[in-house]
């Protein structure tokens, strides 16, 4: 029985829970889905690049079709400002790149 990892999110597109199991006929495990929300793709799945580290999104929102950033540019590199930095802050979990 094939478990997937999903988010939940409500009718606005932004996140309720991050990582419930949706097994391969729908039913969800340990979670009751309140009116108006949903499960969608995994948030922490899409990966993207700054400054040499992979990291998801800052302030991620489902558009009804995908994760898109909310956050700006600024708010980003202010995140994440270069590689050496992060690696400091994670331990060094990021792929190089």
């Amino acid at each position: 029985m094939f478990e997937n990892l999903k988010t939940v999110i409500d009718r606005n597109g932004k996140i309720v829970e991050i990582g419930v199991f949706v097994k391969d006929d729908g039913k969800i495990v340990d979670y009751t889905l309140r009116d108006g929300e949903k499960c969608v793709d995994y948030v922490n799945s899409f990966l993207t690049l700054t400054n040499g580290v992979k990291h998801s999104h800052l302030k991620p929102r489902w558009n009804g079709s995908a994760w898109v950033e909310l956050a700006t540019q600024e708010e980003i590199e202010k995140a994440y400002p270069n590689k050496q930095q992060a690696d400091e802050i994670t331990g060094g979990i990021n792929e190089n790149t």
